[in-house]
């Protein structure tokens, strides 16, 4: 979750508003919105252990920091409630002879087929991918894909 900044636009829609962060640091910007049921220090490549299925996971410019997603797709879609929703942002590379890129910028790129099979192979339907600008980085925009997936039942 970060700082929370976005968490003041999921919080009407959510019965309970769960953020999780690898930096404690970041988790005490968050609380101090006061928006978040609950915060939770965690590294998304651990084993999930939450107690609860969620109806919705939203990771904004979180999976750049990753190459492979294979194990946190599987970790998640075993903690997705039936058809639960996954929501997520990755810059986008075209080619899809490559599943995922490391660029200069230490963030990894991935290629939309690779994503549809990581999906797939983790029990998740794609749904929609959006073209469009997921940050701004140095001023300028950063071309990526917002993507919407489905849990299988």
């Amino acid at each position: 979750c970060g700082t929370g900044l976005g968490a003041q636009f999921y919080r009407p829609f959510a019965k309970k508003l769960t953020g999780v962060d690898l930096s404690p640091k970041m988790l005490e910007k968050a609380a101090g919105k006061k928006i978040y049921d609950e915060l939770v220090v965690f590294d998304l490549l651990q084993d999930w252990t939450f107690q609860q299925a969620f109806d919705l996971v939203y990771c904004s410019d979180v999976l750049v920091y990753f190459g492979d997603l294979g194990r946190i797709f599987s970790s998640l879609s075993t903690h997705l409630s039936d058809e639960g929703i996954f929501v997520f942002s990755v810059e986008s590379i075209e080619e899809n002879n490559t599943d995922y890129r490391l660029n200069s910028s230490g963030r990894y790129s991935h290629s939309l087929e690779y994503i549809k099979k990581c999906l797939s192979r983790y029990g998740m339907q794609f749904m929609e991918g959006s073209k469009t600008a997921i940050r701004k980085q140095s001023g300028n925009n950063v071309d990526g894909s917002l993507v919407l997936a489905k849990k299988l039942l």
